[in-house]
């Protein structure tokens, strides 16, 4: 069972049920400079119950809201 980053979410594959790691669409800002950037300048990442989201074991691809328990997503 997750309690951290994941809290709440498995893949409602009833087949699979894994709790993760899961493919998270996420929006993050990062610094970069004209020459590249520095993946350490990676900050501010959010993700929601909308953000596509694809459970790496058996692939079932949805919203982030559909891997979480009802009383998460409802909360």
């Amino acid at each position: 069972m997750n309690k951290n980053c994941l809290d709440g979410a498995q893949c409602p594959n009833w087949k699979c049920g894994s709790f993760g790691p899961f493919w998270i669409h996420i929006d993050a800002s990062i610094e970069v400079w004209d020459d590249g950037t520095d993946s350490d300048t990676l900050s501010n990442i959010e993700w929601d119950s909308d953000s596509a989201c694809q459970c790496c074991e058996c692939k079932w691809q949805g919203k982030y809201g559909d891997f979480l328990k009802k009383s998460e997503v409802e909360a």
